[in-house]
């Protein structure tokens, strides 16, 4: 399969059933991708109305936001969105497509890399990972690094910049799923501090009261919840 077709069966198998975005050069072998699979493709007027998408498709599945863009005007046109993502933590991939690796090198068209409008250091500082794809060799565990990071407590965004030719290009991997519900919960579950913490307020208490967030949204939360208290 092609890097594109990886990228996106990556994401069926989380369970994500709709990503947005705006077409162009750099990312089309994605969105053409995209057709062949069991996944909506929502294209939006604007890439800031395609990040905004993303991030409420995030909020309402309790899952991961999939917003794909070009390099450069395209993905800093995403900027408002995503920060907005890593004020909020929200758990997003942001996948921006760039002109092929051989240009890395000169000011190419559009371009995302240092002679362009140097998206790897923009990046970073809106989202909690950002990464340049640098051969199609590297696909699987940066991708898979990125999904991680955005469902590792804190969430919020994360950033891959995939080269057009990394989307064209075969890759002799099969994309495996990952066990977000695990992600969300490992940090906690492994922190001692937290653990004492909650032992410590709930013995010298004797009226307690649960502040419960919105990524309380579950049965199972519920009749955790009522066992407690």
């Amino acid at each position: 399969m092609s890097g594109a077709q990886f990228i996106l069966k990556k994401l069926e198998l989380l369970g994500i059933d709709t990503i947005f975005g705006i077409p162009g050069s750099h990312i089309d072998p994605l969105v053409t991708a995209s057709l062949n699979t069991n996944m909506t493709t929502v294209i939006a007027c604007h890439e800031l109305s395609a990040g905004y998408m993303a991030d409420g498709y995030s909020r309402s599945s309790n899952t991961l936001g999939v917003v794909f863009s070009i390099s450069s005007p395209g993905s800093n046109n995403l900027i408002t969105a995503v920060n907005t993502a890593r004020i909020e933590r929200i758990p997003m991939l942001i996948i921006s497509g760039d002109v092929p690796i051989r240009f890395s090198e000169v000011p190419a068209f559009q371009s995302g890399n240092h002679l362009g409008s140097n998206d790897d250091e923009l990046f970073k500082v809106i989202t909690k990972y950002s990464n340049r794809v640098s051969s199609i060799e590297v696909l699987d565990t940066t991708l898979e690094r990125a999904i991680t990071e955005a469902f590792t407590p804190p969430f919020g965004p994360t950033h891959l910049i995939v080269p057009y030719c990394v989307l064209e290009e075969t890759i002799n991997k099969i994309p495996t799923s990952i066990n977000l519900k695990a992600l969300k919960y490992q940090e906690t579950k492994n922190s001692t501090d937290t653990v004492s913490l909650l032992q410590s307020l709930i013995q010298r208490n004797k009226k307690l009261v649960f502040w419960i967030g919105d990524s309380f949204n579950t049965k199972e939360q519920e009749e955790q919840i009522f066992d407690l208290a």
